[in-house]
């Protein structure tokens, strides 16, 4: 019983891995954006059933199917932010600095300042500004 977004009516997606954001794609409104991180992450059944799986092709696909399109390097993001956990965060903050969303980057910093545990706030701080940064790169 949980709402789910309509076909052809996301204005952006955000994707945790390459794979993810080609499933994803047919809620993709048409000129909607996709952010996503360029490291694959392989399934099960591609474990299970021995075969490969870089991301490589999907983010190609990508590339030729999307025209507002921001690969960030999500590994190297959470490096320097100090941990894989706040991957989350900074495509939170890649899609705060698209403007697609009508989030200012403030309005952003607050929404993880009011939510993050004081001890992790620094880190994911850093993961926020990475993030935007990153985007505005991509």
């Amino acid at each position: 019983h949980s709402p789910l977004i309509p076909v052809k009516s996301a204005d952006m997606l955000l994707a945790f891995e390459p794979a993810e954001a080609v499933r994803c794609l047919p809620y993709l409104k048409e000129g909607g954006a996709v952010i996503v991180s360029s490291k694959a992450v392989k399934p099960v059944t591609a474990t299970l059933s021995g075969s490969t799986y870089e991301g490589t092709e999907m983010l190609e696909y990508l590339k030729k199917n999307v025209e507002k399109l921001a690969i960030l390097d999500g590994e190297e993001i959470c490096s320097q932010a100090g941990s894989a956990k706040v991957l989350n965060v900074a495509l939170l903050g890649a899609a705060a600095a698209s403007g697609v969303l009508d989030i200012s980057a403030e309005e952003m910093e607050s929404a993880v300042a009011g939510n993050v545990k004081e001890k992790f706030l620094d880190m994911n701080r850093k993961a926020l500004t990475l993030g935007m940064t990153a985007f505005e790169q991509a």
